[in-house]
């Protein structure tokens, strides 16, 4: 589904996904066009990929069944990694933690 928006790219919201990281998140660029979110705790199936999704950002983990979610209509970089780590805080609460 395209839209009019103008949405960022990959590598212009991975800053942001890595600053805004709790403590314990490992952030990486995986090319061409995702973002790999992984912590500790996982097993190889919850690494999570943030991306593309039909022109917008979204994310799911590799097994692509059991998490997701996105951030359609959503366009400015920072607001993206807010709201992805918003939808991250509910489904992990106890891996938010702070420095």
């Amino acid at each position: 589904m395209k839209t009019d928006l103008n949405y960022p790219d990959v590598i212009d919201v991975l800053p942001f996904v890595e600053a805004t990281a709790p403590n314990g998140w490992v952030i990486t660029y995986e090319f061409p066009n995702d973002i790999g979110v992984d912590h500790p705790s996982f097993n190889d199936t919850q690494m999570i990929f943030l991306g593309d999704v039909n022109g917008f950002f979204g994310f799911n983990d590799q097994s692509d069944m059991d998490l997701n979610g996105y951030m359609e209509g959503i366009t400015n970089p920072e607001e993206i990694a807010k709201s992805f780590w918003g939808q991250i805080a509910e489904l992990y609460p106890q891996l938010m933690e702070r420095i």
